[in-house]
């Protein structure tokens, strides 16, 4: 989950079946699957990404890949996540005319 005020640091950890810590070769690649509700901000290295929702509430999935095989092969490796956007929280209360309206007429006695 996302508010769509804010931006979040995401990061991948490539691994061996077993869980320990693996390297790819290259850059990962990142994407979202709807452009028009986030824009990502990828690290050099590729291990990293800033998300920055741009749309209204909704959801997307994010995928990265990777090239595994460290020699001149290729074996891509992929990761997905969904995220939700969500509205932010309000911080304060603007108010607004929003038509004319004549003055109440006053009472005589």
């Amino acid at each position: 989950m996302l508010k769509v005020t804010e931006s979040k640091r995401l990061s991948i950890k490539p691994v061996v079946p077993k869980g320990t810590p693996a390297l790819v070769d290259g850059s990962a690649a990142w994407a979202v699957s709807d452009e028009n509700l986030a824009e990502l901000a990828v690290s050099e290295d590729g291990l990293s990404c800033l998300v920055t929702p741009k749309g209204p509430m909704g959801s997307f999935q994010l995928q990265v890949k990777a090239d595994a095989d460290m020699s001149e092969g290729v074996k891509e490796i992929f990761g997905e996540m969904q995220i939700d956007l969500v509205a932010g929280e309000a911080v304060a209360i603007e108010i607004a005319a929003v038509e004319d309206a004549p003055a109440p007429a006053s009472k005589k006695k």
